[in-house]
């Protein structure tokens, strides 16, 4: 069963700005990484728990510097929706950049 995939306003927003400033691959994996959590039978073991302030929070890593932040909100019947909050570097993630 394929997951819902929601983009929040700033997952859009953030993924539009780095669109103009990062390599094509970066998207690729952006891209590839959407399409894995929407066929994802278990979504969360495809990413990392964060703790402290992001609790309940889960990141993909996209490569070294790059993560997908996502949370999952489930619903009755295995039916799942991933909600992509950001795509953004390792350091914005703790908004330390």
């Amino acid at each position: 069963m394929k997951n819902t995939v929601t983009f929040t306003k700033t997952f859009k927003r953030l993924y539009k700005m780095k669109q103009k400033k990062v390599p094509k691959s970066i998207f690729d994996r952006v891209n590839d990484a959407i399409e894995k959590l929407s066929e994802a039978d278990r979504p969360d073991l495809l990413g990392v728990y964060k703790r402290g302030p992001l609790t309940g929070i889960l990141a993909y890593e996209l490569g070294n510097k790059n993560r997908l932040l996502y949370t999952i909100k489930y619903y009755r019947f295995r039916q799942k929706e991933i909600i992509l909050l950001k795509v953004c570097s390792h350091k914005d993630v703790y908004n330390k950049g």
